[in-house]
């Protein structure tokens, strides 16, 4: 998803500092998915010219209502108006796209917008949402940092000779306070 590897010095930053970066951070660039979804909408938009311009021509012929020709201009004209909704769709796709959404979604979007289905539309973007939420959310604690498990402070530079000078009580102190220094003096993790 999120390549943090980009921003420079992303592991010291602080929660604060790397929102904002990841906000500033550039998102991938859809341009030739993109590009088809044009060229598509491109060839419809020409075979939808293609249709109004026989459309017009049968129009011009016919001073008869004759029945064949009823039937064809009727069929031109729904073939005109699904070329037209096709490209509707098409072009609210590749709308969604852009967002970031994955083309099974971006479908459901655009279908369920150009229907009028604000219910249908609704749910495809919660879900939308939903996911890239726990996508970011994922990234985000995968790319921070764990903390240390001292409670935050630093440990006091300690060998294992001056471990052992210490009192009984006092190395108690230490290893309570500090277990993963105390683990390491004494060859652990």
């Amino acid at each position: 998803m999120l390549d943090t590897s980009k921003i420079d010095g992303y592991a010291e930053m602080s929660a604060e500092e790397k929102v904002k970066a990841l906000e500033a951070l550039e998102i991938e660039d859809n341009a030739a998915e993109l590009e088809r979804y044009k060229n598509a909408t491109s060839k419809a938009n020409s075979e939808a010219a293609e249709y109004k311009r026989k459309l017009k021509e049968l129009e011009k012929k016919t001073t008869e209502g004759s029945s064949d020709t009823e039937k064809q201009m009727a069929d031109l004209k729904e073939q005109i108006e699904t070329l037209q909704r096709e490209k509707t769709i098409s072009e609210r796709k590749a709308s969604f796209l852009k967002f970031g959404m994955d083309e099974s979604v971006a479908d459901k979007c655009s279908e369920a917008f150009t229907n009028g289905d604000s219910e249908a539309f609704f749910g495809a973007m919660e879900s939308f949402l939903t996911d890239h939420d726990k996508a970011f959310k994922a990234e985000l604690l995968k790319s921070t940092p764990r903390p240390n498990g001292e409670g935050g402070k630093t440990p006091p530079t300690m060998t294992l000779e001056s471990l052992r000078k210490l009192s009984p009580v006092e190395r108690m102190n230490f290893a309570n306070e500090y277990p993963d220094e105390y683990n390491k003096l004494y060859g652990g993790k």
